[in-house]
């Protein structure tokens, strides 16, 4: 499925970016800010709700694997994101 060449491709591609794993030191260890870009931009392409996106993900293990979460984020978590990416990134 392309979600899953997308997964691949995103999280190389925000390796070389050097976009950093977390966006302080002192954030939760839970997500990293590449697992937090990649569900928003699944859920872009999707046309999803965060919830929609949040069961989607929930249901589709191998997109799991790839952006490597044990467990899928709260739909309320995503949306927070953006607030916390540095504006040197966008």
């Amino acid at each position: 499925m392309y979600l899953t060449k997308l997964a691949k491709d995103g999280m190389i591609a925000l390796k070389r970016m050097q976009v950093p794993l977390y966006s302080s030191k002192y954030s939760k260890k839970t997500y990293t800010t590449h697992q937090h870009l990649l569900c928003l931009c699944i859920k872009e392409i999707q046309k999803q709700s965060y919830r929609d996106c949040r069961d989607f993900l929930d249901k589709f293990d191998q997109l799991q694997n790839i952006l490597g979460l044990t467990k899928v984020p709260h739909y309320t978590t995503p949306p927070e994101m953006p607030a916390k990416i540095p504006t040197k990134m966008v």
